[in-house]
C-alpha cells in the first residue's frame, strides 16, 4: 500500500513538473500529460512488484551495488546455545531450521526447533565490500509443553552469509535471558517451510 502510494505521488509529481516547464518555456498550461496519469502509474507499479518479488534475484542483477544477496528459501543447520537447564548441563547442540521469506525490500526470518519458534521484528541483508550479513531482532516462544524450563524471550542474530549465491549462514545469536550461541546452516532448499516438522521433510 504504501509504495503504490509513493508510486502515485512520483508519477503526479513528474507530470505536473513538465506541465509547469511547458508553461514557462511556452506559456501555455499543457494539461495533456494528465491523461497518462493512470496508465503511468501502472507501468510503474508493474514493474516495481516483477522487481520486488523476482527481477532483484537474478545473478547479474546481485552483483550492482546496493541490492541484497538472496538467502530465500529453508535452511538446515544447529544451533549450539550456552543455556543451562534446570539440572544444570549445558544442552547439546541441535537441529535447527531458519526459514527466510525475502522481497528486495522486506526480510523475514523465522527459526525453528523441536522445542520453538523465533519470529524476526526487524530484519535486513546488508552488503558491504562484497560481504553479505544478515541480521535480525527477535521474538522467541517455546511450545506450550517446554514453558516451564524455556520462557518466552527477545533477542538478536547476525549471521554472515558464505558463497554467491548463498551456500551458508553462520554467526550468533544473544537473548534477553543471559544467553547466547552459535548456528551454522549449510544445507539449503528453496522451498519455505511452515513449521518444524516440514522444515525436516525437505531434507
Amino acid at each position: 500500500m504504501k509504495t503504490n502510494i509513493g508510486i502515485r505521488v512520483g508519477a503526479s509529481v513528474l507530470i505536473a513538473v513538465l506541465a509547469v516547464v511547458s508553461w514557462v518555456t511556452s506559456g501555455v498550461l499543457n494539461l495533456e500529460p494528465l491523461k497518462y496519469l493512470s496508465g503511468a502509474v501502472f507501468v510503474a507499479t508493474a514493474l516495481f512488484t516483477l522487481w520486488d518479488l523476482w527481477l532483484w534475484r537474478l545473478a547479474w542483477l546481485q552483483l550492482i551495488p546496493g541490492v541484497p544477496l538472496c538467502v530465500r528459501g529453508t535452511w538446515k543447520g544447529t544451533l549450539e546455545s550456552s543455556w543451562i537447564d534446570a539440572s544444570g548441563q549445558k544442552i547439546a547442540p541441535k537441529d535447527a531450521y531458519l526459514v527466510v521469506r525475502q522481497t528486495y525490500s522486506v526480510v523475514h526470518v523465522t527459526l525453528l526447533t523441536n522445542e520453538s519458534k523465533s519470529e524476526s521484528s526487524l530484519s535486513g541483508v546488508t552488503k558491504t565490500e562484497g560481504l553479505s550479513v544478515l541480521h535480525y531482532l527477535f521474538f522467541n516462544k517455546p511450545k506450550m509443553k517446554h514453558e516451564a524450563i524455556s520462557r518466552m524471550h527477545h533477542g538478536s542474530t547476525t549471521l554472515e552469509v558464505s558463497g554467491k549465491p548463498a551456500r551458508r549462514l553462520t554467526g550468533r545469536y544473544w537473548t534477553d535471558r543471559d544467553t547466547r550461541g552459535e548456528l551454522d546452516f549449510n544445507a539449503h532448499n528453496k522451498k519455505i517451510a511452515d513449521d518444524f516438522e516440514e522444515a525436516a521433510s525437505l531434507f
